[in-house]
């Protein structure tokens, strides 16, 4: 008996990739990535506030309590999307909101649950920076300019489209969907929607299949039921061939004598590969 995973190593070993498509990545869900992608950026792009707070100098504040309030005079408002007009030197504070550009000469951010304003220029620290927590995002922190962030072969996630756009990728390169024709064969088998008859068997196969199919990103084609007969079959699975990457067929491969599956493939110049199960 051939077990599963020798069966896919020898179908593997037969099969090549059939080209890669080009399309926007609001398309890109579970798509297969066809080339390396690499962060164009810094990201972030610059050092930015983890926090809403005050921007500050960690000397500054070190004997900073809830009793015994640091008081710093408030230089200028940072909101995210804009660029500090000051520097930020002993005795100073600025304003700042989550994703801003810290000012220079701050070396921290101090989350805003922690002050009180003491006037309308004066806001007054309530605690030191503790334990490294600075709350600053630094430049590169997540990902470094020219590292590669995604690996051609992965099949894409959400959190990889959002990767995708983050390094300036509105559209990229993704495997092909091979489209795979699904052929049943034997006179026995009928359509699902069929009363039952004596003798005759309910395809199940085919849909199973196609289920299959659907669930590892392939386009599959359902090409209907072949009775057993040699002509026919031929003529089934060369025009599946002629229209689609892949043929599945089901059924006609034993050695009965109504089994033209073996037989046709062979007859049409097709090369079988037969594994030899492990001893």
């Amino acid at each position: 008996m051939l077990e599963i995973s020798e069966a896919k190593k020898a179908i593997l070993e037969h099969v090549k990739t059939i080209g890669a498509d080009n399309i926007q990545i609001t398309e890109a869900l579970e798509r297969i990535l066809a080339h390396d992608i690499y962060s164009d950026v810094d990201v972030p792009f610059m050092d930015n506030s983890a926090m809403d707070g005050f921007a500050v100098r960690k000397a500054d504040i070190e004997t900073a309590t809830p009793d015994s309030p640091v008081s710093l005079e408030v230089i200028e408002s940072i909101p995210a999307g804009t660029i500090p007009r000051h520097r930020v030197d002993h005795g100073h504070a600025a304003r700042i909101m989550t994703g801003a550009v810290p000012p220079e000469g701050a070396d921290s951010v101090v989350m805003v649950e922690y002050t009180e304003m003491a006037d309308n220029v004066h806001v007054l620290i309530k605690t030191p920076v503790k334990n490294g927590k600075h709350h600053i995002r630094r430049a590169g922190e997540d990902m470094k300019q020219g590292e590669k962030v995604l690996e051609a072969g992965r099949i894409l996630r959400p959190p990889d489209v959002g990767v995708l756009a983050t390094t300036g990728n509105t559209h990229v390169e993704v495997s092909k969907q091979p489209v795979v024709g699904i052929l049943t064969t034997g006179s026995e088998i009928i359509s699902p929607d069929r009363k039952m008859e004596p003798g005759k068997v309910r395809n199940s196969n085919s849909y199973s299949v196609y289920a299959q199919c659907l669930e590892i990103g392939a386009i599959p084609r359902l090409l209907g039921i072949v009775p057993d007969s040699k002509d026919e079959t031929a003529s089934a699975i060369s025009q599946a061939a002629a229209t689609c990457d892949i043929v599945i067929t089901t059924g006609g491969v034993s050695m009965g004598e109504y089994d033209e599956v073996r037989n046709v493939i062979a007859e049409l110049g097709v090369t079988v590969h037969t594994p030899v199960a492990a001893q």
